[in-house]
């Protein structure tokens, strides 16, 4: 195993929402993290495919990919509660109301290809979620956040790795 010790998750605990009053503005920007091109939907589903064509050829890179896909689950979990706390509904939409489209995944089945995308779609999750600190004032969202780029940053490295050693 090239890749035993990967860790895909930080240890580091979520932290909870607390304070949470009805905020329009608070959930658009919570939409968009969770339901627009680069959101944590798009993730799960473009890391799920990836893991799913990867295992054909390389199931232990395959299985890192499934674990990472994991962790953006548990980000869309932590998001669509926050949606719900600041007075919205969790749908699969942005913040101008629009679907969530599966065209959003990136379908190449070139691992290099595929690795590029990842780094850069991480990188973008990164920017997003900074900005999204500046846009909100509950302190508890922001370090949620703050947490969750913890992950971000981690999965760029990851797939770093896997490009050195393939």
């Amino acid at each position: 195993m090239r890749f035993k010790d990967i860790v895909v998750k930080e240890k580091e605990e979520y932290p909870e929402i607390k304070d949470a009053v009805e905020n329009k503005n608070t959930v658009a920007v919570l939409k968009n993290l969770l339901s627009s091109r680069f959101g944590e939907l798009t993730g799960v589903l473009q890391y799920t495919f990836q893991s799913q064509v990867a295992n054909k050829t390389d199931k232990e890179i395959a299985e890192i990919i499934e674990e990472i896909s994991i962790v953006e689950m548990l980000h869309i979990e932590k998001l669509m509660k926050a949606i719900i706390a600041f007075g919205g509904v969790p749908k699969f939409q942005d913040a101008q109301n629009t679907n969530f489209n599966a065209g959003y995944v990136f379908y190449s089945t070139n691992l290099n290809e595929m690795l590029n995308a990842n780094i850069m779609a991480e990188t973008k999750a990164i920017e997003d979620y900074s900005k999204a600190i500046l846009k909100i004032e509950n302190e508890s969202l922001k370090q949620l956040f703050k947490r969750i780029i913890k992950d971000e940053k981690l999965h760029i490295s990851i797939f770093k790795e896997i490009k050195r050693n393939v």
